[in-house]
C-alpha cells in the first residue's frame, strides 16, 4: 500500500481512505436535529416564499443571501415575480432584514432586495474568496433571467455588487434552472461551480433524461472548462429519483474533504393533493476532489 502524505493536517474520516481493513465497524449517518425556521416570509415581496440561500461568517457576523418570489402563496412560485435578498444575524440564529434602500419600487425602498434589474438573475450562491484582488472579496453566481446561463458578479461589501465582464461564466448546454453553487478549491487555488445537468444515459420525463449534477472549474472566474457530469442517480436508486440540487462545498478544515447535501425529488411520488408533483428529501455525499463523488449513507 502507498503511504499518504497527511503532514500535520485534520483529516476527515468519511470513507475507507485511511483504512486498509475493519471488522464489526460501519460508518453511520447520525439524525440531524431539527431547529426553529431561521428566515421566514414576512415581508410583502416574500409571499410566494424564500428559498435557495448562501450564508457565510465573516468575522463575528453572519450574511445570508436569498432569493425571495412575491406571488399570491409558495406554491405560486414558477409564474411569481423573484428577487435577490439580504439578511444579516449576530448569531446565525436570530435574523434581521436591514432595509438597503437600493430597489425603490418595493415599499418605497424600505426592503432588503440587492438588485433593482431583474435580469441580474436569481437563485445567488456566494464566496468569501481569499485569493481575490482589491474590491473583489465577494464573490457570486446567479441564475440568469432565463434557465440557459449562470452569471457572475464580485463585490468588495457583498452588498453592492459588479457583473463580470465575461458573463455569462456557462451558458448552453443547460439548464441551470436550480441552485447552482460555487466553491473556492483552496487546495488547487482553482474555481468550482456545480450546476444542473440532465443524464440522457438513464430514461426520465426531464429532457429526455433525469436531473444530475454536473461541475465546471476556472482559474481565474471568467474563463471556464467544459461541464461534465459528476453525479447521477446509480441501480441502486429508484427509477424516479432525480438529484435536483447540489449544496456542494469545500470542507476547508481538512485536506482532501468535499461535501455535498443533494436534494433528491422522486418524480413520481407525491406528499399531499395540494402539493407540487414529486417527493423531496435530502441525501449526503462525500469526496476527495470534488469530481468523484459517493453516496454510501
Amino acid at each position: 500500500m502507498t503511504p499518504i502524505k497527511i503532514t500535520n493536517k485534520r483529516q476527515l474520516l468519511f470513507d475507507d481512505r485511511f483504512i486498509a481493513s475493519s471488522t464489526g465497524i460501519t460508518h453511520v449517518m447520525h439524525t440531524p436535529s431539527p431547529a426553529e425556521v431561521a428566515i421566514a416570509s414576512d415581508r410583502s415581496w416574500e409571499t410566494g416564499g424564500v428559498h435557495y440561500s448562501s450564508v457565510l461568517q465573516n468575522g463575528d457576523r453572519f450574511r445570508m443571501w436569498y432569493r425571495a418570489d412575491t406571488g399570491p402563496d409558495p406554491t405560486s412560485a414558477i409564474d411569481a415575480e423573484s428577487w435577490i435578498c439580504y439578511a444579516e444575524s449576530d448569531d446565525g440564529i436570530v435574523w434581521t432584514k436591514p432595509e438597503l434602500g437600493i430597489v425603490t419600487e418595493v415599499e418605497n425602498g424600505k426592503n432588503n432586495i440587492l438588485f433593482p434589474d431583474k435580469s441580474s438573475g436569481i437563485n445567488p450562491c456566494v464566496i468569501i474568496d481569499p485569493s481575490a484582488e482589491a474590491g473583489e472579496g465577494y464573490k457570486m453566481i446567479t441564475r440568469g433571467s432565463g434557465p440557459t446561463n449562470v452569471l457572475g458578479y464580485t463585490s468588495s461589501d457583498g452588498i453592492d455588487w459588479t457583473p463580470i465582464d465575461t458573463n455569462p461564466l456557462l451558458s448552453e448546454p443547460g439548464p441551470f434552472d436550480s441552485h447552482n453553487t460555487v466553491v473556492y478549491d483552496d487546495e488547487a487555488d482553482r474555481y468550482v461551480i456545480f450546476c444542473r445537468g440532465t443524464d440522457t444515459a438513464r430514461p426520465g420525463n426531464f429532457k429526455d433524461g433525469i436531473r444530475a449534477i454536473r461541475r465546471a472549474e476556472s482559474p481565474d472566474f471568467h474563463t471556464w472548462s467544459e461541464m461534465e457530469l459528476v453525479v447521477t442517480a446509480d441501480d441502486e436508486d429508484p427509477t424516479d429519483l432525480h438529484l435536483y440540487t447540489n449544496a456542494a462545498a469545500r470542507y476547508t478544515r481538512a485536506q482532501n474533504a468535499w461535501l455535498m447535501f443533494p436534494m433528491i425529488l422522486y418524480v413520481e411520488r407525491k406528499g399531499n393533493a395540494d402539493s407540487y408533483p414529486g417527493l423531496s428529501d435530502v441525501q449526503f455525499a462525500t469526496s476527495r476532489d470534488g469530481i468523484l463523488w459517493e453516496r454510501r449513507f
